[in-house]
């Protein structure tokens, strides 16, 4: 299994990268059909037709799967279409994020201070302690130069990368794309944002784009129930993260608020509204376990509704 939650704890190096190696599994197993996309079979096959999806030959007459990777895509897809996005400049936007390229050879090719860029990045590694950090930080080192070309565990596209990137570290990843197909992804990394700095290179039209969030085409997934055997399976939500969505799933919750410590989720605090009709009802609510506050409401002196806030420790 999957575990998402090994990446925000302070492992060592070699979890940290076994955690990165199963979390990029995630994005290429078939666990998805067109119904999934929110769109009709007709739609999808028009997409097809347009050359906004490559389907293979063998495909066409079977039932159509996608991996998460795809799934993505064609929600975005899906939005920019939603938004009038002209076709012909989706299938520029396919050229850059979904067309498989050769990582081994962007990354055979990077200049000597582009790998020390890329590796400076890793002193920030949430791992236990520096001596683990720069144990990390010499493994890959070391990956870099022995790098080759044409292998097949690095032939992959670059919305695979961005997913990649959001699994991992759950920043406020976004999709910037204006009018004439120019796409920039702001990774939501405050530390490496070189957002501003790369609009100019590509000619990134500043008056007029589209900003979708990388949360709002996987919204969809994580709370449909029938995904949840796919969430837990592969640990797309961790569990305090399941625990609030079942709480907003069954809309039972009045609030919900969470408390953060040391910038993690510490405590959540659920208040829910019950009518009580006779003191006997609000003894059996008092005698539960968990409850923090009980706030009581009376009509004509008599108990109606009580407003009952329980507190949860949240996993560490």
């Amino acid at each position: 299994m999957i575990n998402i939650d090994k990446v925000f704890e302070r492992l060592d190096a070699e979890s940290y990268l076994k955690a990165i190696y199963e979390f990029s599994a995630v994005a290429v197993t078939k666990d998805f059909v067109v119904q999934d996309i929110g769109v009709s079979s007709r739609v999808f096959s028009h997409w097809a037709e347009m050359g906004l999806i490559d389907v293979p030959e063998s495909d066409k007459r079977v039932k159509r799967l996608f991996n998460l990777t795809e799934l993505i895509w064609l929600k975005l897809v899906h939005r920019l279409r939603e938004f009038g996005y002209p076709i012909e400049k989706i299938r520029i936007l396919k050229e850059l994020l979904i067309t498989p390229f050769d990582f081994g050879y962007l990354i055979k090719n990077l200049t000597k201070a582009e790998k020390q860029r890329f590796l400076k990045k890793i002193d920030k590694a949430f791992l236990r302690d520096d001596i683990e950090v720069q144990k990390l930080k010499k493994t890959v080192e070391k990956e870099l130069e022995c790098v080759k070309e044409n292998d097949p565990a690095l032939m992959n596209c670059y919305m695979f990368m961005v997913i990649t990137e959001f699994l991992l570290y759950r920043r406020d990843v976004r999709f910037l794309i204006d009018l004439n197909a120019a796409c920039i992804i702001d990774t939501g990394d405050i530390d490496h944002n070189n957002t501003e700095t790369d609009m100019p290179l590509i000619e990134f039209d500043t008056d007029s784009y589209l900003n979708i969030s990388m949360v709002s085409l996987l919204k969809s997934i994580v709370t449909d129930e029938r995904k949840i055997k796919f969430i837990k399976g592969n640990r797309l939500l961790n569990e305090n993260e399941l625990h609030i969505l079942s709480l907003l799933r069954e809309g039972k919750a009045k609030s919900i608020t969470i408390k953060f410590k040391n910038q993690k989720p510490h405590f959540i605090e659920v208040t829910q509204e019950r009518k009580v009709y006779a003191e006997a009802r609000l003894s059996e609510v008092m005698l539960g376990k968990g409850y923090q506050d009980i706030t009581i409401k009376t009509e004509n002196g008599t108990i109606a509704v009580t407003n009952i806030t329980t507190r949860k420790k949240l996993d560490d």
